[in-house]
């Protein structure tokens, strides 16, 4: 585990304790730490893949793309 991500689990940790899990500045810590999880994951999965094709990096943007709502009313 990276330092950053252990400083960012110890944050969220303290956080729950004094603020509750509720808190925004709690939900905050934990959303930036699940950030730092993911980053860490993506980064390990992508050192080991062999070079992409346009077409699958094209899939795999498009995964990543924020999600946008049509025909809400």
């Amino acid at each position: 585990m990276s330092q950053q991500k252990t400083s960012a689990a110890r944050r969220k940790a303290i956080l729950t304790r004094h603020l509750g899990a509720d808190h925004p500045d709690t939900q905050k810590a934990a959303q930036d730490w699940a950030y730092m999880a993911l980053d860490e994951y993506v980064s390990a999965i992508v050192a080991k893949a062999p070079p992409l094709t346009e077409e699958q990096r094209a899939k795999i943007a498009a995964l990543l793309a924020p999600v946008t709502e049509t025909g809400a009313a």
